[in-house]
């Protein structure tokens, strides 16, 4: 957390020296950091996972800066030319390569999820948000053949959310929905 505060406090530090100097840079940074402080959850807990999809608008800040960059030092003698070339081409390429492999878990929020679980299991949030999509999956009509199935999955990650995070109110009211749905609502109060 003081990383962040402490990145925060350096980016509002350069907000406010390109702000003095009437600098192009100043669009920019404002557009990095003025969304990341709404989703940071420094100041208020906006109640959802940090994901890609809340700092989109900050991504772009950041790209912006980082072409600004790349023209000042475009701009330099040939051989600073070669150099931001030869460091800055290999690095678009390796987030250029993670965006293109990124791009299938966005497909809906049970790819994003299912994705994001085999980085992080020990996420409550993540498991309890499996948890609620399983369970309304099943519900869904035109899927009494794999209503069993998806919730026993649902199950699964509610029991991973609340071994991780036993006071988690959205898991436990998902899980106990759940639970009535499979009939097994004595198991679930001894639970």
């Amino acid at each position: 957390m003081w990383i962040s505060i402490l990145l925060l406090a350096l980016l509002a530090t350069g907000i406010v020296v390109s702000f003095k100097r009437k600098s192009k840079f100043l669009f920019a940074l404002l557009l990095l950091v003025l969304p990341l402080l709404l989703v940071n959850n420094l100041i208020f807990n906006v109640g959802a996972t940090m994901g890609e999809r809340l700092i989109y608008l900050s991504s772009f800040g950041f790209c912006l800066l980082l072409i600004m960059g790349f023209e000042v030092l475009i701009n330099q003698t040939r051989w600073k030319q070669l150099w931001t070339i030869a460091i800055l081409a290999p690095v678009m390429l390796v987030f250029a390569i993670k965006t293109w492999s990124r791009n299938p878990d966005w497909k809906n929020n049970t790819t994003l999820y299912q994705s994001d679980i085999k980085k992080y299991p020990g996420s409550a949030f993540l498991n309890g948000n499996l948890l609620a999509i399983y369970g309304e999956l099943a519900e869904e009509p035109g899927r009494a053949a794999q209503r069993q199935q998806l919730l026993d999955t649902a199950a699964y990650y509610g029991y991973q959310a609340l071994q991780w995070h036993p006071e988690y109110n959205v898991a436990l009211l998902n899980m106990g929905k759940v639970m009535a749905a499979r009939n097994k609502m004595t198991a679930w109060l001894i639970f």
